[in-house]
């Protein structure tokens, strides 16, 4: 691992072509892209501190399942893990929001993107403020590199809240019509059905009027975002929304599946039951026939029984008589 690499203030950019003597050491096009994306000590893919300690950390999170490198002193008081200015400091607070609340997930997955969003809220809001208060002291280069900041991780955060916007809006419209057809069960007369056929008209068109309005403000926002960060951060904002968007697809067709799956299972349950239900039904059906033949043979066989008997004890009793009748 290279000792002597040391990022300069308002200008951590990383050699794209050359590791040289880079801590991010990777070659190829992966290593490239690696350093193009990363900035001084925190900011990109993973940060130094967890790169050159990682077997460190895994132990100590071994012992304690609550350990958090970001208050370890022996790490955070080494210099060689020091923000290089404000830009990497505020890398330096994402990713340990990250590590605070990522919980295992896929950093660019649904879940993942969810439990990260206020992150990268306050990290494109930590950037915006550095760059507003010491902006002119950053290079051109770190200037670009601080507007794709912005742009990817504010679009995962406005994809995100797009997402969530939509999916209440449609639970309003549910509702919406849920309660007028509640409202339509105590209707007498056809002026209370053309009353509350109006009210619901106009409650319906005040509705959409106002999603109408919501949506465009939130249109003209990421328009006004876009420009303002220019052609590099309306690049990381597309990226940042194309992240969610792909997420989310992944996501709701993981949904559907887990859903046709249950639907298939419940199916084969309910098949099964039935086909036990009937098999128990004719299983008891010949069991109780069965059980009725048994019981008529024996009837039969004991009144045949009792009838012999019978007729034997008459024929003893007549030659009995007779036999006595002879013998006088």
């Amino acid at each position: 691992m290279p000792n002597d690499f040391e990022s300069t203030p308002y200008d951590g950019h990383h050699s794209y072509t050359d590791p040289g003597n880079d801590w991010r050491t990777g070659d190829g096009i992966a290593g490239g892209l690696g350093r193009m994306v990363s900035y001084g000590n925190w900011a990109g893919p993973n940060n130094r501190m967890v790169i050159e300690n990682s077997e460190y950390i895994n132990q100590q999170r071994q012992a304690d399942a609550g350990y958090d490198p970001y208050h370890d002193p022996s790490l955070m008081n080494n210099p060689r893990y020091k923000p290089v200015d404000g830009l990497d400091a505020a890398a330096q607070r994402h990713d340990h929001g990250y590590f605070q609340s990522l919980n295992g997930e896929n950093m660019f997955g649904w879940q993942g993107i969810r439990n990260t969003r206020e992150a990268d809220r306050q990290l494109v809001a930590d950037t915006q403020a550095e760059m507003d208060t010491n902006g002119h002291l950053y290079s051109d280069d770190a200037e670009r590199y601080s507007r794709g900041l912005r742009g990817y991780f504010g679009g995962r955060v406005m994809g995100m809240d797009a997402a969530d916007w939509a999916g209440g809006k449609m639970n309003e419209a549910g509702q919406g019509v849920s309660n007028f057809v509640d409202s339509a069960r105590d209707w007498r007369s056809l002026g209370d059905a053309g009353r509350g056929i109006w009210q619901g008209v106009q409650g319906a068109g005040s509705w959409l009027a106002n999603t109408g309005r919501e949506a465009w403000g939130g249109i003209r926002n990421a328009v006004n975002t876009a420009r303002e960060l220019g052609p590099v951060g309306t690049l990381g904002m597309i990226g940042g929304i194309g992240n969610v968007a792909v997420a989310g697809g992944i996501h709701a067709a993981g949904q559907a599946w887990q859903g046709a799956k249950n639907l298939g299972s419940n199916i084969a349950s309910g098949a099964a039951n039935m086909a036990r239900g009937a098999g128990n039904a004719i299983s008891s059906g010949l069991s109780t026939a069965g059980t009725a033949l048994r019981n008529g043979a024996a009837s039969v066989v004991s009144g045949a029984g009792n009838v012999a008997r019978s007729a034997g004890n008459a024929v003893v009793g007549g030659a009995k008589k007779l036999w006595g009748w002879l013998s006088r």
